[in-house]
């Protein structure tokens, strides 16, 4: 990944990680509630800027691997290929099918 790549992705990550301080700056005395979703998507960009600074960043952490390129556009703080990404859901659906199955015969 180019230095220009990388300049590019801290920016954008940067201001994902400084959202809730401007939040907090600028809410003029109105509660903001976040959601789940939305804190998670701090810490993932936050994690992102720390692998940028170590040089690991656009790496699989679990394959060592480059993450694709197209990937890390859509969603520049990703910690993982897609092939990880794609077992992680498949083992959620088998989880919830399972579920899904204990309930019902529960019932």
């Amino acid at each position: 990944m180019t230095k220009t790549e990388l300049d590019r992705f801290e920016e954008i990550l940067g201001a994902r990680a400084a959202e809730p301080q401007r939040l907090i700056r600028h809410r003029d005395g109105i509660g903001i509630q976040r959601s789940p979703d939305d804190l998670d998507g701090f810490q993932r960009a936050r994690a992102a800027l720390r692998r940028i600074m170590k040089g690991s960043f656009g790496t699989c952490l679990r394959w060592d691997e480059d993450i694709h390129p197209q990937r890390l556009v859509a969603e520049p703080s990703p910690p993982s290929c897609i092939r990880c990404r794609q077992a992680v859901d498949h083992d959620r659906a088998r989880v919830q099918a399972h579920n899904r199955g204990f309930l019902a015969s529960a019932a």
